[in-house]
């Protein structure tokens, strides 16, 4: 009798020790998963307007926020594509008179370069290509950022949209201030292709 007491002793201890084991590689992979989420959260954030994340807030209003700007983002894009249409229509009576823009001018209106600030650095979107003009070189884009403005370019996408090439480039900059966005808007149209 008392070897079985023993015996199912050392099985408890074993139990014990192997159930400390399960709760500890659970608490480790609850631990990686929130981290995880800490991060997805502030990649998220960091994509969001300043405006919208002001002050002190929850994952889900961040969440929230990011819905909202999205569908906004998708209504603007709808709004633009309809007055797109309606310019290129106008464009293609336009043509026909005898004053018509030299090819070279055409290009350069289907290139769209916006530069705004965002948290600790400028984005940069470009929209290019289309039935009008070249797609805008993104190699002189990036030249002009790095090598001329010495930009440290920490995120590049692009995306191709109803035949237009969109380019977003996110460069860190310790000083907005010291940065000329007019000039840097002229410099990267220059890259327009002949």
């Amino acid at each position: 009798m008392l070897l079985k007491l023993t015996m199912s002793g050392s099985d408890n201890r074993r139990n014990s020790s192997e159930n400390d084991k399960k709760k500890m590689m659970h608490r480790d992979s609850e631990r990686q998963r929130r981290q995880q989420m800490a991060l997805l959260n502030a990649s998220l954030r960091s994509q969001l307007p300043s405006e919208s994340i002001k002050g002190k807030r929850s994952v889900s209003d961040h969440i929230n926020e990011a819905v909202n700007h999205i569908n906004n983002m998708k209504n603007k894009i709808e709004q633009l594509t309809v007055k797109k249409d309606k310019l290129e229509s106008s464009s293609n009576i336009s043509t026909s008179s005898p004053k018509s823009e030299s090819s070279s001018e055409k290009q350069c209106l289907a290139n769209s370069i916006v530069i705004r600030p965002f948290w600790g650095g400028i984005e940069i979107v470009i929209s290019s290509g289309g039935l009008r003009g070249k797609d805008l070189p993104l190699s002189c884009v990036l030249e002009v950022l790095v090598l001329e403005e010495g930009l440290n370019v920490v995120r590049c996408a692009s995306t191709r949209a109803n035949g237009t090439l969109i380019h977003t480039v996110q460069a860190e900059v310790d000083d907005i201030n010291r940065i000329d966005l007019s000039e840097l808007q002229q410099k990267l149209s220059m890259c327009c292709p002949d």
